[in-house]
């Protein structure tokens, strides 16, 4: 079974304004039993500014948004930083880097469950089956990377594999997981093949510097970008990203971009790609041999997500991390939707429809 996050289909390059629906009327906030049909939107904060992690919930039926969801279910209680969220089988695993934790809830109600701990800077959380979770951490001093196998009954990890520095997303293909390593504070650039009968590591592939997401097509090809070096201070440093493809395991093609291109997700039907680069949206067909030089969105995106059942990208606006975010959400033919306004640094999302 191949896990993969879904997108849309190419259309032509479109610009548009974060603000363009700012004077609409927004919608009056829903009084929700429960988040039984909608959309689960997950927010950094800003520690700096004293401004917490939230979650936020958007009703389909009335189009509202609830604020801070988390707090109001457990009596004010506080989120530590979430760095990513999952979604999987009635519960949702809110995953915080800096806490060494996964806070885990149930999804239609949002009270807190329990928590995954014993965690080393934990970063993203994949469904493997038969009740059991895989989590990928930097280790300690961010480069002894590890995959953590986690029992979701009881949440608790029952072993842990060493990797390559900085293990960060994952992607399941039968009893196989595929994980980029970025380095985590150092420099990688490899992805790691693990078995998940023996849990080991069976090899390491060789791809461009800095890997950090991955998709399978509709051939059951691995698509991996990598983000290259982007050194603010010293231009100098400066290294490509690319987008590469293995076959069985070996680097058949690679398309060299811009560096900091992050984000790779892929349409419901697997034909194409689409990923984030110097913040604006870039589409790549399966054939396409080199990059189109004009954006598919012309606007900057910190984040992009896709439904898993309408195609609809979902696009997030940070704005200046200190004020409310928002976020764009397009049709398959790159027709801007709707628009609606988020907590501070919107991260994340969860469909509940």
């Amino acid at each position: 079974m191949l896990l993969a996050l879904a997108a849309l289909f190419l259309c032509p390059a479109c610009q548009v304004s974060p603000s363009d629906d700012d004077d609409d009327p927004t919608p009056p906030t829903p009084n929700l039993d429960s988040y039984e049909d909608g959309i689960f939107i997950s927010h950094q904060g800003n520690p700096a500014l004293n401004i917490n992690s939230s979650v936020s919930f958007r009703d389909r039926a009335t189009s509202g948004v609830v604020d801070s969801i988390y707090q109001q279910a457990n009596s004010g209680a506080v989120l530590p930083p979430i760095h990513s969220m999952q979604l999987h089988d009635g519960r949702i695993y809110l995953i915080s880097n800096s806490e060494n934790q996964v806070v885990v809830v149930a999804a239609n109600s949002f009270q807190r469950i329990g928590t995954i701990n014993n965690l080393q800077k934990p970063r993203y959380l994949l469904p493997i089956g038969n009740n059991k979770a895989c989590i990928s951490e930097w280790g300690e001093d961010g480069i002894s990377g590890r995959l953590s196998i986690v029992d979701l009954n009881s949440l608790q990890i029952s072993n842990s594999i060493p990797t390559r520095p900085g293990p960060e997303q994952m992607l399941l293909d039968g009893n196989h997981l595929y994980v980029v390593n970025n380095g985590g504070f150092a420099l990688d650039s490899v992805v790691s093949k693990v078995s998940l009968t023996t849990e080991e590591v069976l090899e390491t592939i060789k791809v461009g510097l800095a890997p950090n997401s991955l998709q399978i097509d509709q051939n059951g090809h691995l698509w991996v970008l990598c983000q290259g070096i982007k050194d603010p201070f010293v231009p100098s440093n400066n290294r490509n990203g690319e987008l590469v493809r293995l076959e069985n395991d070996e680097l058949q093609f690679r398309l060299e971009l811009a560096p900091a291109a992050n984000n790779l997700v892929i349409s419901p039907d697997g034909s194409r790609l689409y990923f984030v680069n110097q913040e604006w949206l870039y589409a790549h067909g399966l054939g396409d041999t080199s990059l189109s030089l004009t954006p598919f969105i012309a606007s900057p995106f910190s984040h992009i997500a896709v439904h898993p059942n309408t195609g609809d990208l979902y696009c997030v606006d940070p704005r200046n991390l200190q004020s409310d975010g928002s976020v764009l959400v397009f049709s398959g033919v790159g027709a801007l939707q709707y628009t609606f306004q988020t907590s501070v640094a919107p991260n994340g999302f969860g469909f509940m429809e």
